[in-house]
């Protein structure tokens, strides 16, 4: 069940917005719809949803600029952008202001249950890695090394100020 799953979606299009909140609350995800850029932002700052389905064309604020506004307060917010108005160069836009995914008016059903799915296992592995990541870093940190002689201390300080060198 997707339940604690939070997905905020904003469009401008009402039909769109009813349509997608049913389709999704279907699927067991909890659903909130905005119609404006302003509106999204303003309740994704008092809570964050996990997923954020926004159109790119809409009055106000653009759903670029919605995601980056919301990314910026939380950088692991998956975004995925979508319009009925598709370009390469907007396509490009989108991954670079971090969506995972870019779906074109009218698109199937399954097209973003699968970009929400891929989105969310994406984030679960990134999660994983850095957790793996820290488990590396503290099982093998030079502060674990046990000494207190002079050579030892005079070796630890030369192995930390080359730990901190970006060169090979």
């Amino acid at each position: 069940m997707n339940s604690s799953i939070s997905v905020m979606i904003v469009d401008d299009e009402k039909p769109m917005l009813e349509w997608l909140s049913i389709l999704l609350e279907e699927h067991g995800y909890s659903v909130s719809c905005y119609g404006t850029g302003e509106q999204a932002v303003e309740a994704g700052l008092k809570d964050m949803p996990d997923i954020l389905v926004v159109n790119v064309k809409m009055p106000g604020i653009s759903g670029f600029e919605v995601l980056t506004q919301l990314q910026e307060s939380s950088p692991g917010l998956i975004g995925i952008i979508m319009t009925a108005f598709s370009s390469v160069d907007s396509a490009v836009k989108a991954m670079r202001r971090g969506a995972t995914d870019y779906l074109v008016k009218p698109f199937e059903v399954d097209q973003l249950l699968i970009a929400i799915e891929k989105a969310i296992n994406e984030r679960d592995l990134k999660r994983e890695n850095r957790e793996l990541r820290k488990k590396i870093h503290s099982k093998h940190s030079v502060e674990e090394i046990i000494g207190k002689s002079r050579p030892i201390v005079e070796l630890l300080e030369k192995v930390r100020m080359v730990a901190d060198k970006n060169s090979t």
